[in-house]
This record gives structure tokens, sequence and C-alpha cells, in this order.
């Protein structure tokens, strides 16, 4: 029994730690690349960088597409007003999805527990169960990847504050951002 319990915990840890990573992947957006992208999007064609936004979520490109969204409600020109509306929206969707990949950590710091625990119940049993070792292994290789991850995602958060936020203020400033029709 003490063996079924162990290899129930080790594989349930190592897969939910593993669709967490999956989930991490979908989301993994090459800050260096985005910002070059984005930027240029800003600078020619503003509509479609509000859709680009929301392809996604979970980065710096759902902070900006927030910002967007909230200064295209503003309707104003104004940089100081505009600056007042984008800083503060920026933060607050910022602290979300940090939010957002904490917890999504936390949970993977859970799974990574039950893949150990298991391997420990199986050790202290006396046998050394190559494929629970394997599995404690993965999943925490997996666990320090997502650690790396939060900390990519929070730095270009960071980043994307003070080098592509600006180029957003300046393009409602100049006029440039027209809304895309209300079907999209």
């Amino acid at each position: 029994m003490k063996e079924i319990l162990a290899y129930v915990l080790a594989i349930a840890g190592t897969g939910m730690i593993a669709v967490s990573v999956i989930a991490a992947i979908a989301g993994n957006v090459k800050y260096m690349f985005a910002r070059v992208t984005l930027t240029q999007l800003l600078r020619t064609n503003p509509a479609h960088a509000m859709l680009v936004c929301r392809t996604k979520p979970g980065t710096f490109y759902e902070a900006i597409g927030t910002v967007i969204k909230a200064l295209a409600m503003a309707k104003t020109n104004d940089l100081a007003v505009i600056t007042a509306t984008s800083l503060p929206t920026y933060d607050a969707a910022g602290m979300g999805i940090s939010t957002k990949w904490k917890m999504l950590v936390g949970k993977s710091k859970l799974a990574a527990g039950m893949a150990f625990g298991g391997l420990a119940l199986s050790l202290s049993g006396g046998g050394v169960p190559v494929l629970l070792i394997l599995l404690a292994i993965g999943a925490g290789g997996g666990f320090l990847y997502l650690l790396w991850f939060k900390s990519e995602i929070d730095r270009s958060i960071i980043q994307a504050r003070a080098e592509v936020l600006p180029e957003v203020d300046r393009m409602f400033a100049e006029g440039r951002y027209v809304p895309p029709p209300s079907h999209i």
C-alpha cells in the first residue's frame, strides 16, 4: 500500500509540474525581440499593436494592452492625463501578472513536494525505486524552470515600463491610435 501511495504522489506531483511548465512555455516571450516588435507596431500600426498584445496573456504584452485599452477610453491627447492614466494602469496590470505567476510557482512548489514525498515514502520502505527518483528529479527541474521563468516575467515587466510604456504614451499624445472596429 505504501508503494502505491508513493507512486501516486510522485506521478501526481510531476504531472502538476508538467502542466505548469507547458503553460510557461506557451507564454514564453523573449523580451529582447518582443520589445522591438511591439515598439515598431506602436509607431507604425497602433491598432495592430493592441491585437498583438492580446496574443500573450501573462506577459508584459498583457499589461501594455491594458494600458492601451485604458488610454483609448480616456480619449485625450494631454500628456499629463495620459501619463497619470498609463503608469498606475500598467503597474496594476503588471502586479496582477506577477501575482498569477507567483501563485503558479507556489502550486508547483507543492507539486514538487508531492513528488519528493513519494520518493521519501518509497525510500522509507527500503527500496530504491528508479522511476520515483526520475520523477522527483523531473519535478525539481520543472520547479526550478518555473522559478527562473517567473523572474524573467518580472524582469520584462519592469523593463517594459521603462522602455515600451513611454512609446504608448507618445502614441496617444500624437493621436496615432485609431481603435479597431468594434466587431473584433
